[in-house]
């Protein structure tokens, strides 16, 4: 009876642990309305590349479970970007406190939209009451390496929209801490190239399913015939990087009905190792908008 106790408990331990394992390693929890209709993922790169395949189509919800740890740039590619078939997608927390975090290489972005319409971010935990910041979005490369960003929208001739996208309620920090301090002047170093928000060109360039490129200038701008319409920055808020809000465009074509309100940038202690150090707001290539 001994031995079968204990082969049966050990089987038991055994079993929860492996369901306890799956569980932790499930940060991700998607609904779609067409295709695969759930799924859960241990990051967005994971998340993404199942949308990319086309697994999950249609109106794609998000959920983000609990903190983790990107691999890296996480992309997800446009609509009918080779098998992609989705209409919208929104990424939320479904608990507070939720931090997502992870290295950038140089020039790219944590959380990159490439090419990708109707997107939104949305920060606000809807099973909490009120509008709140819940979560956090954290670029950890090394404060030195230039052009990072921590959520990108990007385009090309390739890819030449990125309508529709929106980030609301979050808690955006970029990776130039410390940066701020004399002799740290460079034009392209982080404390003055890098970004918490960038809506820019560099997407793909070889096909609509290849990563963004890296950008290597602040003046890289989507030129006409490329749209980044109504994106909407809201309620977030923005430090540890040169640039907090960026929209850079060529054409007053490119970035009209933007709306950027609410959001808190930079550190009221201006000698904070996490402010933000150059621009708050630049908007370029609109006939019209809202920053308030």
């Amino acid at each position: 009876m001994r031995k079968i106790f204990t082969k049966t408990f050990l089987g038991i331990c055994l079993l929860g642990l492996l369901l306890t394992g799956g569980m932790l390693r499930a940060q991700i929890s998607l609904t779609a309305t067409a295709g695969t209709l759930t799924g859960t993922y241990t990051d967005l790169t994971s998340a993404f590349a199942a949308i990319n395949a086309g697994t999950h189509q249609g109106a794609i919800t998000i959920d983000v479970t609990a903190s983790y740890t990107e691999p890296g740039s996480a992309v997800l590619n446009s609509n009918a970007a080779g098998a992609a078939l989705y209409t919208s997608v929104l990424i939320q927390p479904s608990v507070d406190g939720v931090v997502i975090s992870g290295a950038s290489p140089v020039g790219r972005g944590l959380i990159e939209l490439n090419g990708a319409d109707n997107v939104t971010i949305n920060g606000d935990n809807p099973n909490s009451g009120g509008t709140n910041r819940n979560l956090t979005i954290t670029n950890t490369a090394a404060s030195t390496i230039s052009f990072t960003s921590v959520i990108r929208s990007a385009t090309s001739t390739l890819i030449t929209s990125a309508d529709g996208n929106a980030v609301r309620n979050c808690i955006i920090n970029g990776s130039a801490t410390g940066r701020f301090a004399t002799g740290n002047t460079a034009t392209t170093g982080s404390e003055y190239a890098s970004y918490g928000i960038l809506v820019g060109a560099g997407g793909s360039t070889v096909s609509n399913t290849t990563a963004p490129s890296a950008i290597s200038s602040v003046t890289t701008t989507m030129a006409s015939g490329q749209t980044a319409l109504n994106f909407v920055a809201d309620n977030n808020q923005i430090n540890a990087c040169a640039r907090a809000i960026s929209i850079n465009g060529g054409a007053t074509t490119v970035a009209t009905g933007f709306s950027i309100t609410d959001n808190l940038i930079g550190d009221a202690n201006q000698s904070s190792t996490t402010t933000v150090y150059g621009h708050a707001i630049a908007v370029s290539g609109f006939s019209d908008g809202t920053i308030a």
